[in-house]
């Protein structure tokens, strides 16, 4: 079974029965429905246990080729060294963690050795937790415990420096909830596609552990917005360490690329070296191509800010030594990222109304990923505080959540599209409703007469299509924003 609560998750998406909290300003709901988790959770051709070599972990492994092995405690794992690797030299350890109805093949199917984690040695294990075929890992000391040991004994196999954690779905739940329990096991955690459940730690205690979030806006079985809400609440605990990335459109599905980006920034975000964190500073400005995506997608330019900021006097996690051709190197670069988001906040600022309300003008689309996207850049945070955005997106909050509580009901059509048309004017500063939304409600409309749909509901289906065109044409504005950027090269 999962875990009892999550915050703002779809229950009825999910495998199993689940207490969830909906969208910022929604009451709560207890969701049951039939174990079909499995459909949202692609293995990508994993291949056969027996068709993975076993080997216990050595250096002498060929680099970049997936082995396999078990745990003093029976747990499986799947186990790669990077290039250059002699088992003596200390290198960082990331440890993948599946979801649901998976095991630990899940990892090294989905995240191409030398593409993912370049410099690691990555492991991808077992959920402690047996669920008939597959395994889970759950919200118990016992899970985390498990989880601990395996850590002590890799670091007794391998040279490890500092662990990272990429969990997805229902691991990506587990990997704050284990840091709750263990901060000091692990340097940061990569949340793919979840947020955190309501019975992890989630405080000061956690300061110190590098957390991001990673999120589809079009997830169907997790809403993105749960992620807006655990970093809304990281930001209420006063915690500095955590961060947000969306992947524009993206769905459930893995994703090595951006995955490996944002272990990269819990990496440059903890590390004591200059010289590396610059290095993976510029790693996060390349554009880089993920095939499982299959469109280009915004580089993150708020995280890769936030570590050029270190490079500056007076920052609280200022990197000490670095030296001033590094300090000369890392304003170059922010420099840069900032004139990329004043320029584009300049775009958006001109085509901004008096007031913000759901007209179908394309600065709605530009605006609200942006605020994401560029968050922390000077110019972006300024027009955020003129517009009072963040005020106005939690005040959308309840409206929202209304939205949210009738699409995964059982209601019928006609509520539900009367919902819908009814609180968009008070809910368009909201990312990531169903990706499904457009295609429906459209549907809804034309069967108007079938469904029983009143004239006053059918003429504010405007509200929707004014959101629709917002949206649409918003999007293409902020793609061209951002595309046409290019790091500056070191000379």
């Amino acid at each position: 079974m999962l875990p009892r609560k999550v915050l703002f998750v779809a229950a009825s998406l999910l495998a199993l029965p689940t207490t969830v909290l909906g969208t910022p300003g929604s009451p709560a709901a207890t969701l049951a429905s039939p174990a079909a988790g499995l459909a949202f959770e692609p293995v990508h051709g994993a291949a056969p246990a027996a068709e993975i070599p076993e080997r216990v972990p050595d250096a002498k492994a060929e680099p970049l080729t997936v082995h396999r092995s078990t745990t003093k405690n029976g747990l499986r794992f799947a186990w790669w060294l990077p290039k250059g690797y002699d088992g003596q030299a200390k290198t960082h350890l990331t440890v993948i963690l599946h979801g649901t109805g998976l095991d630990y093949r899940w990892g090294p199917a989905n995240h191409m050795p030398g593409r993912f984690r370049p410099d690691d040695v990555v492991i991808s294990v077992d959920g402690p937790t047996p669920n008939g075929d597959s395994r889970l890992f759950m919200d118990t000391k016992q899970d985390v415990d498990a989880i601990h040991d395996c850590l002590e004994e890799w670091r007794s196999q391998f040279a490890v420096d500092r662990v990272f954690l990429y969990g997805h779905s229902q691991g990506s739940f587990f990997t704050t909830f284990y840091a709750g329990l263990r901060p000091k096991d692990v340097a940061g955690l990569v949340a793919h596609a979840s947020g955190i459940w309501l019975q992890s730690r989630f405080d000061k205690s956690v300061g110190d552990v590098a957390i991001s979030f990673l999120h589809g806006t079009h997830d169907p079985v997790v809403p993105f917005g749960q992620s807006v809400a655990a970093r809304d609440e990281a930001q209420k605990q006063g915690l500095d360490l955590v961060h947000l990335r969306r992947i524009a459109y993206y769905n459930h599905w893995p994703n090595d690329v951006r995955a490996s980006e944002e272990l990269d920034w819990c990496e440059a975000m903890t590390t004591s070296d200059p010289a590396r964190a610059l290095v993976l500073a510029q790693r996060l400005l390349e554009p880089k191509v993920s095939p499982q995506e299959g469109y280009p997608t915004c580089v993150p330019f708020s995280g890769a800010r936030e570590v050029l900021a270190r490079f500056e006097e007076g920052h609280r996690r200022a990197l000490a030594g670095a030296s001033e051709a590094q300090r000369a190197q890392a304003a170059k670069l922010a420099a840069a990222v900032e004139a990329h988001g004043e320029e584009e906040v300049a775009a958006i600022r001109k085509a901004l109304p008096k007031k913000l309300a759901l007209d179908g003008e394309a600065w709605l689309g530009h605006l609200v990923p942006a605020r994401e996207d560029l968050r922390g850049l000077a110019a972006m945070e300024a027009l955020a505080k003129k517009l009072d955005f963040d005020g106005l997106r939690k005040r959308q909050g309840p409206a929202a959540g209304r939205i949210f509580d009738a699409w995964y009901s059982s209601k019928p059509a006609a509520e539900i599209y009367g919902t819908i048309v009814e609180a968009l004017p008070e809910a368009f500063l909201i990312e990531g409703y169903p990706a499904e939304l457009p295609e429906r409600m459209a549907e809804w409309h034309a069967d108007a007469k079938k469904l029983g749909l009143k004239k006053p509901v059918l003429a504010k289906y405007e509200n929707f299509e004014r959101w629709k065109k917002a949206w649409s044409d918003g999007s293409r504005e902020r793609q061209r924003a951002w595309q046409g950027w290019r790091p500056p090269k070191e000379k």
